[in-house]
């Protein structure tokens, strides 16, 4: 069943990403904004509540795939990005 409805987010995100970011134990999203060279980690509540943790900019346009795994071995979420022009 539905946990919670939200409205009014951007259109244009190229990706989002689930991974465990924040240490919560619970499932955390990565937006992913190719025009606007951003990614926007947002955390989970056990109410289906979103928080934004940290906003980043100055990331590259050309990332085609963001894959996440625990390549590292630490318990979170790394993430792999693609970008086929490199």
């Amino acid at each position: 069943s539905l946990l919670r409805l939200h409205t009014g987010w951007r259109r244009d995100w190229a990706a989002i990403v689930p991974g465990e970011f924040s240490s919560s134990g619970r499932t955390d999203l990565l937006f992913y904004e190719a025009a606007a060279r951003e990614g926007a980690f947002y955390t989970a509540d056990a109410n289906g509540g979103i928080s934004l943790l940290r906003l980043n900019r100055g990331w590259r346009r050309d990332w085609t795939a963001i894959i996440p795994g625990n390549f590292g071995g630490s318990g979170h979420t790394d993430l792999l990005f693609y970008d086929p022009t490199a």
